[in-house]
């Protein structure tokens, strides 16, 4: 994918968010363990639910500020999502699966929070606030919702 606009940046944490939500919910198929396989499911759906916000964003945000160039950032820093896990969800314990999906959601709230930093305009600083506050909600409802999971 090529990656130049803030835009884009929002498409490819969609991606992410989708192909994490397609690949749970594949592995959840084959899950032994009925916590993992409930945890699994629903990690998948709310990763779903996730990317389906992100479009919803994109498509309300502010045009000029999701038309701003990010090239330069990108070109020296090639966007990349940690390593696949080596283990197959379906091989993991649930507090293996919940660290490694909340590893890849720092690893886009990190991406989100240098670019605010990096921003010169207020209405791309607002829309990169705005990104961190929906990933940082989403995930702390996520990591509260698999906790009580563990509680049952």
């Amino acid at each position: 994918m090529q990656i130049e606009t803030l835009s884009d940046i929002i498409d490819w944490s969609r991606q992410v968010h989708q192909h994490l939500a397609e690949h749970v919910a594949k592995d959840a198929d084959r899950q032994q363990n009925e916590r993992a396989k409930m945890l699994m499911n629903y990690l998948a759906d709310h990763e779903s639910t996730l990317s389906q916000l992100l479009k919803r964003f994109e498509d309300t945000a502010d045009a000029k500020a999701l038309n701003t160039w990010c090239y330069e950032f990108i070109s020296n820093h090639p966007l990349k999502i940690e390593a696949e896990h080596r283990r197959s969800y379906a091989e993991m314990g649930t507090q293996e699966i919940i660290n490694s999906v909340m590893a890849k959601h720092k690893q886009v709230l990190e991406l989100y929070r240098h670019l605010e930093e990096q921003a010169d305009t207020n209405s791309v600083k607002e829309l990169l606030a705005q990104l961190i506050s929906l990933e940082e909600h989403e995930s702390m409802r996520m990591v509260q919702s698999a906790n009580r999971l563990e509680d049952i």
